[in-house]
This record gives C-alpha cells, structure tokens and sequence, in this order.
C-alpha cells in the first residue's frame, strides 16, 4: 500500500506538469522559456518511459534507460537554471554575458568531474556509470541550489516582482532542490531508517514545486506583470563596470 501511493504521488506532477505545457504554448510563454518547456515535456516523457519499460524489459535493459534519461534529465534542469539567469539579467547585457560563460565553463566541468569518477571508480562497468551519474547529479544539485538561493536573496535587486513567471519559475526550483539535497544527505547520513522518510519527502517536495508552477502559469491573470528595469541600480553599475572592462 506505502508502494502504491508513493507511485500514486509520483504520477500526479507528471499530471499537472502537461498543463503547464499547454498554458506555456498557448500563452506563447515558450518562446521566453524554451528550455523549461522542454525539461517539463522531458519529464512527463521520462515518466511514461518507466511506467512502460519497467515490466517489460530487462532490469540490464531497464538500468542502462533509467541512466541515460537521468543524465538527460540532469543537463535539462541545469540548462532551465542558465534560462532563469538569462532572463533574470536581460537589461544587463554585460552581466548576461558574462553568466552565459560562466555557466558553459561550470556544466565543461562538472562533465569532466563526473566522467573521470566514472573512469577510476571501482568495480564493474555499471558500478562506474552510477557513481559518474551520482557526481554529475549531486554536483549539479548542489550549483543549481546554490544559483538559485543567490537568486533568492537578491530578488528584489534584479527587480522580478513575486507575481510574475519567473518568480515562481525560481522559488519553485529552489525549493525543491534544496529540499532534495537536505533529504538525500539525511538519508545517507542515518541509513536505510530513513528510506519512507527519502521516498515521501523528495516525492512531497516535487509535488509543492509542480503546484506552485501550476499556479503562476496555468491560472488567469488580471493583468500582466513585467521585470523593472532600475536605472543606476547596483547591478547597473556592475553591468556598466563591466562593459567598461571588455571594452
């Protein structure tokens, strides 16, 4: 019975999600959020994947898709975290580009971080596979939690009033990642007592975030509600500071 509501909870985001995909494409919010499009369609595609494959392949057959979505699932999300600084710094071309660079080096990193544990990890090759993809998953885990606390505590100096889409987008995000990271490391801390506890509290925390994005994109608005551009800002005079270093 635990199994079945935890698979029950489980399937329910995956729900909600696919009106989050139809309020991005009808409202044309995707073209401002291709790639949360895309990870949301990734996800609610990666779900039907198991529930299909799971009885009725192998568990090799099975091991190496759960791997290989999960690599994919993991270079999504950190691709819709660079969209949301994207979007966050759009008046600071300068500070734009400047993030761009630096979030291309940081996943150039984390990819060689994570093939080299796979390479000298011990064991088999499927012992090798996972440790890489549990680096490359808790590595970017932990860049994504940090960006986006970062987010967080400055929100109101990029000026993103809690109304609008990329509010939402973020605290969502932020939320259940650090959530994620805080029950995985209980869990590894205290052991297997603590599995019921890994199971309801990753499920629960992805459940809140899919229902928060539920609520800002899904729902109708009275009007809409836009990013302010602050004229000399600090991150103004950062923006301006560093143009003047690249010129």
């Amino acid at each position: 019975m635990y199994n079945n509501w935890v698979y029950a909870f489980t399937l329910l985001p995956k729900a909600l999600l696919m009106l989050v995909i139809i309020a991005l494409i009808a409202r044309n919010l995707w073209r401002e959020f291709p790639f949360f499009l895309s990870y949301a369609i990734f996800q609610v595609i990666e779900t039907i994947t198991f529930v299909v494959l799971r009885p009725r392949v192998t568990y090799g057959h099975y091991f190496w898709t759960y791997w290989a979505l999960e690599a994919v699932g993991a270079v999504t999300a950190f691709l819709v975290i660079n969209e949301i600084f994207s979007c966050a710094l759009r008046p600071y071309s300068a500070l734009k580009t400047l993030s761009r660079v630096l979030f291309q080096w940081a996943f150039v990193v984390i990819l060689l971080v994570a093939i080299v544990t796979a390479i000298y990890a011990p064991g088999n090759d499927p012992s090798r596979i996972v440790a890489g993809m549990l680096v490359l998953r808790r590595t970017i885990g932990f860049v994504q939690v940090g960006l986006l606390i970062f987010l967080c505590l400055f929100i109101r100096a990029f000026a993103i009033p809690w109304r609008h889409y990329l509010f939402g987008l973020t605290v969502g995000f932020a939320l259940y990642r650090a959530a994620e990271l805080l029950i995985t490391a209980a869990r590894a801390h205290w052991g297997a007592s603590l599995n019921q506890m890994n199971a309801w509290g990753v499920v629960g925390a992805y459940n809140f975030t899919v229902v928060l994005w539920v609520s800002y994109f899904v729902f109708p608005r009275s009007e809409e509600v836009s990013i302010k551009y602050i004229p000399g800002s600090q991150l103004q005079q950062w923006n301006d500071a560093l143009r003047g270093v690249w010129q």
